[in-house]
């Protein structure tokens, strides 16, 4: 090292923020590495976004779904399973016809299942911001997932994601999120169960997957 570069370490100086609210008091380190693993994760799929309206793959339904009258809608559902138990999350975006837009498949690792339904949630309000769509309606079967969003209840297990997808809440999108038996979430169920054995990271569907485009037809006609 030279003599100018032994008092310059300015390069590796890092700050934690301590303006947190309170309730994540505990998460402080974690929600930090969280929040830098969720953006770089939106920087990648605004990546996505861009190159996907340049090929023409959603032009046609973006351009009606950006309708005021017109939603699409979110499918997203959460799971474990294996030896090791690792999680994965799935969801679905369709327009109002039912036409496939996008869908996704995630391998989280090791994390609670209440978690990763907030994680399927998060991930799907993502991909639609970075799509341009703005009237969103979210459907799952996690019935405490929703009761805690739709009533703004505290949640210490999973807080970090729950708050991540409160701070999607407040830009500008009209959400509406709802509890459907899982009969009605089958397309975003199969989606989370591609994702079992695999690394962790996701897996982005622009067209239906094999064994998925049936489930769509019996979804659409109920």
């Amino acid at each position: 090292m030279g003599p100018d570069e032994s008092n310059d370490k300015s390069e590796t100086t890092f700050t934690v923020s301590s303006t947190k609210p309170s309730i994540f008091t505990n998460f402080v380190e974690y929600e930090d590495i969280l929040v830098q693993c969720v953006r770089l994760e939106n920087d990648i799929v605004a990546i996505e976004a861009v190159g996907l309206r340049q090929n023409g793959v959603v032009r046609a339904a973006e351009l009606s779904c950006r309708s005021s009258m017109n939603w699409i809608k979110a499918n997203t559902d959460g799971a474990f399973g294996g030896l090791m138990k690792m999680v994965v999350a799935g969801g679905v975006l369709r327009d109002d016809q039912g036409v496939w837009i996008f869908g996704f498949a995630r391998s989280l690792g090791i994390c609670t299942v209440f978690m990763v339904e907030f994680w399927a949630i998060h991930d799907s309000l993502s991909h639609a911001w970075h799509f341009g769509f703005r009237g969103i309606k979210v459907e799952t079967d996690c019935a405490k997932a929703v009761e805690t969003l739709n009533n703004n209840i505290k949640a210490v297990v999973g807080g970090a994601i729950v708050s991540l997808i409160w701070e999607l809440l407040q830009r500008d999108l009209e959400i509406r999120i709802k509890h459907v038996h899982r009969e009605a979430n089958l397309v975003a169920e199969r989606l989370a169960a591609l994702a079992r054995g695999n690394t962790i990271g996701t897996v982005l569907y622009h067209s239906p997957p094999s064994g998925i485009v049936a489930l769509l037809v019996t979804d659409n006609n109920t």
